[in-house]
């Protein structure tokens, strides 16, 4: 972290000649501020400054201008689109394959706790870990199809995120 920066009464004038008059912007009054008092004011630096002594910044946000110079009028929102509405949307989804559903299946605590040490591991058995340190052994089932775990694990490691709650 840098060293606060002291700002004399004279940048401070500069700063708000070069914001209020000239109509420049925080980058633009910074390089004119580093360039007349060789200081090293970064963009941040002069936005902040302009903040604490009450210089209005013109852009920004906020600042938005609409046509001649008025403020912009908010734009009306747009309607949500169903599914229904939009049939290219509807297909992708469909054509997307399968979605999971709820899991109707309880699985115990600790299936089948792993019996086997990593060097006896089957290639085709379940990977799923128990135990710590040098006592790491393996479930050893057989892998559910595709899947590093057998299917009681596949319970426990690929489960469906809860529903989000529907806003009001």
């Amino acid at each position: 972290m840098s060293a606060p920066v002291t700002w004399l009464p004279a940048h401070d004038a500069a700063l708000k000649h070069h914001i209020e008059v000239e109509h420049l912007s925080a980058l633009q009054a910074s390089v004119e501020l580093n360039r007349s008092f060789r200081t090293a004011y970064s963009r941040n630096a002069v936005i902040g400054r302009a903040k604490r002594t009450g210089i209005r910044l013109a852009g920004g946000r906020g600042g938005r201008r609409g046509p001649k110079g008025g403020p912009s009028q908010k734009r009306p929102r747009a309607k949500a689109v169903t599914p229904t509405q939009r049939p290219d949307v509807a297909l992708r989804k469909a054509a997307s394959g399968p979605k999971l559903g709820p899991v109707s299946f309880q699985p115990r605590p600790d299936p089948r706790p792993g019996q086997v040490p990593l060097l006896e591991l089957a290639a085709d058995g379940c990977k799923w870990p128990s135990g710590e340190g040098a006592a790491v052994l393996f479930c050893n089932e057989p892998q559910l199809n595709g899947h590093p775990y057998c299917a009681d694990h596949c319970c426990l490691a690929y489960r469906q995120p809860e529903p989000r709650r529907q806003r009001q």
